[in-house]
């Protein structure tokens, strides 16, 4: 296995969490206390064991009629040993426990662990859903691309603009301080986080990434073949607009799948010259960052920094909305309910007692 630090990986669920407290530091003017971020921190990874990861997946429940996503072949393995096939309930069982607990750093754990879910609506194939157990079996390209093969310390807080017109270039290292201008437009932003849900900083983020995912291509053209690195002055703009659900299709050819199946495919045949074409529904991650794509009968041929642009707007997405969580978490009023769920372990990673519990009282009704 790579050892690369990969956009959604676990270390980068640390990064992008770190760097969402940095920017809350920016915007407040004063450091958090490293305790309480490196609670967050702790409990965000924990959610991606492998062992809690069977117990309940990570994706968002498909707009289907089947309520309990079957799987096929080798993944049967998977759907034998889930209690949930999505995280919605014990998300909301988290939103709660936050609002029984007295202090900040008791609140900690709760809005730790629900990081990791709001950061996984950033990520194409969460969202549409296509399952991805692992990196061993299928896996997910936009998760291992190369641009993001970083030193632990290079990871962007905002934008991208030292990318513009140069594939090679890096990120700054360290933490990016933001401009005037920027700082307050995203201050502003997080300023506004208290008063909102925790379920509606998942939700908009959730739809910020669909409508990513249905966002035209800008840069790419359509060739016969693929001879070379992507040349501007060679493009050749599809008559129809290209969207990049190319890669990540929640519609047509895989509509009927995930309306009974609760799950899509990846998109377009990866082609190599050295490679044979693979059909869609056998290959792996979408083709993501792959400079040539086979869709039909056309071969595309996509800038890289088109790639570089679309996985930095959902990093940084997923940045800007851990931190709304963060301030969220905290601000929140304290529950007097005591019609909350009786489930509660204080324990703030899945189990199998805990999963049936909460899938119990959903199916009844009960609090």
């Amino acid at each position: 296995m790579s050892t690369q630090c990969l956009p959604y990986s676990v270390p980068n669920h640390e990064l992008i969490t770190r760097s969402a407290a940095a920017l809350i530091e920016q915007c407040q003017g004063s450091p958090l206390d490293e305790k309480l971020v490196q609670t967050y921190v702790d409990y965000n990874l924990a959610q991606d064991k492998l062992l809690k990861k069977r117990l309940m997946w990570h994706f968002d429940r498909a707009t289907g009629n089947n309520t309990s996503p079957k799987l096929r072949h080798r993944d049967d393995i998977y759907k034998s040993m889930a209690v949930l096939p999505d995280f919605s309930l014990w998300y909301s069982y988290l939103s709660q426990q936050i609002a029984l607990q007295n202090t900040g750093i008791d609140r900690a754990p709760a809005i730790g662990a629900m990081l990791h879910f709001v950061q996984d609506m950033a990520v194409p194939a969460h969202v549409v859903p296509i399952f991805h157990p692992s990196r061993l079996m299928n896996r997910d390209n936009f998760d291992e691309w190369y641009s993001f093969n970083l030193d632990s310390q290079q990871i962007p807080i905002m934008g991208y603009a030292q990318w513009a017109g140069d594939d090679t270039a890096q990120p700054t290292a360290g933490v990016v301080y933001l401009d005037e201008v920027t700082k307050k437009d995203v201050c502003d932003t997080l300023k506004s986080s208290k008063e909102l849900k925790p379920a509606q900083i998942l939700s908009k983020l959730k739809e910020d990434t669909k409508a990513a995912i249905n966002s035209p291509i800008k840069h790419y053209y359509v060739a016969d073949s693929y001879q070379g690195p992507y040349q501007h002055s060679s493009s050749q703009q599809d008559t129809a607009k290209q969207r990049w659900s190319l890669l990540w299709p929640s519609e047509g050819e895989y509509a009927q799948d995930l309306a009974n199946d609760g799950f899509s495919y990846y998109g377009c045949d990866v082609t190599d010259k050295d490679q044979p074409v693979m059909p869609a529904k056998n290959k792996r991650g979408g083709g993501f960052g792959d400079h040539k794509l086979r869709c039909g009968n056309k071969v595309y041929v996509i800038d890289p920094i088109e790639y570089r642009h679309f996985a930095t707007e959902r990093i940084t997405d997923a940045i800007t909305a851990s931190a709304q969580l963060m301030i969220n978490g905290q601000q929140l009023a304290l529950s007097t309910d005591t019609a909350k769920s009786k489930c509660q372990q204080e324990k703030w990673v899945v189990t199998k007692r805990l999963l049936e519990c909460l899938k119990h009282e959903a199916q009844t009704g009960q609090n």
